[in-house]
């Protein structure tokens, strides 16, 4: 992401002084400099600690020949623009598996001389994120592409179900040394699903979510003929790949970068007020909306393979005009 659209992206979040903002795909941290500019105190994580921590020993005006970790990759931009106290750190995780707490602290109030428990709502004022398309490389969450059998006599938490753990000679393998988490493909809208699952339960009200979204162009797809509703005459050619929605998130923006075959879309939304009440119709569940107020789009979480997870990514690499070859 270049930094213009990086810094419209956390404009359009209204990042701000007093402001906590939170990249789940930060990458290089392009989104967190740009949040920082505008005075919000930022923190990002990804699946791959590489892309953040930079490399140690590379000297760098104004870094500490000694510097390690975060201060060697993102906290050198962060130094060089003046934003490195903005900054409160990086880890690696990925959003689907996130360490994070998604729900608000409970706090307790005093109500008619009794004491009782209220959530307080969530604690990110923003989200800004750039989420993988899985072009390159398929889409991938820690996970294991099969399902585990080998089980520990561990409860988890209050349920009672054991826990399954990937046993490797009688030992759980993520105690071995030099283990690396596995990780297994996964589904271009559930990721979408994710991202606002976890918005909706980590922003505070009136919080922004901001994210980048990419649509293949319709023309190029024999198979789909039809049209965002009430969409202008620029974005007729696109594909009508449903945008994500959430019954906690309302959307608010829509902006298109267009490129040749394909464009993409920033999606801005707004967390709802926890005692907001919903418009008509726009609280009412259907068979496609799941537990946590999001929505299932396509045949995502269907297949095995990245194309059969990722329909961009199968019509990204799929010919115009494929020729058939005669018999």
């Amino acid at each position: 992401m270049d930094a213009e659209l990086a810094l419209v992206t956390a404009n359009l979040a209204l990042a701000g002084p007093g402001k906590l903002f939170y990249d789940p795909f930060m990458g290089t941290g392009g989104f967190l400099v740009s949040a920082a500019q505008f005075g919000a105190v930022v923190t990002g994580s990804d699946i791959d600690g590489r892309s953040f921590r930079g490399r140690e020993g590379k000297k760098v005006k104004g870094v500490a020949a000694s510097a390690k970790g975060v201060d060697t990759g993102i906290g050198t931009n962060m130094i060089k623009y003046g934003s490195r106290d903005k900054l409160l750190g990086c880890f690696i995780s990925d959003l689907t598996n996130s360490p994070l707490r998604t729900v608000g602290p409970t706090r307790r109030y005093a109500d008619n001389g009794q004491s009782v428990e209220r959530s307080s709502g969530g604690w990110l004022d923003g989200i800004i994120s750039d989420p993988p398309y899985g072009v390159r490389e398929g889409l991938k969450v820690l996970g294991l592409r099969r399902q585990v059998t080998s089980r520990l006599n561990i409860p988890v938490f209050e349920s009672g179900e054991p826990y399954p753990v990937h046993v490797i000679d009688g030992v759980p393998a993520h105690t071995l040394p030099g283990y690396i988490a596995p990780k297994r493909p996964y589904a271009f809208t559930s990721m979408l699903d994710d991202i606002l699952s976890f918005a909706a339960n980590t922003l505070v009200d009136e919080g922004r979510l901001a994210f980048w979204m990419p649509v293949y162009h319709a023309e190029d797809d024999p198979d789909n003929s039809e049209v965002i509703p009430n969409s202008s005459e620029r974005d007729k050619g696109h594909q009508a790949m449903d945008i994500p929605s959430h019954r906690d998130m309302e959307l608010i923006s829509v902006c298109v970068q267009e490129f040749n075959k394909w464009s993409r879309r920033l999606l801005t939304y707004r967390r709802r007020r926890r005692n907001e009440q919903h418009k008509e119709g726009e609280n009412q569940a259907d068979d496609h909306e799941l537990k946590d107020g999001s929505r299932h789009r396509g045949s995502g979480g269907k297949g095995k393979t990245a194309n059969e997870l990722n329909d961009f990514r199968r019509k990204y690499f799929q010919p115009a005009n494929p020729k058939v070859l005669p018999r």
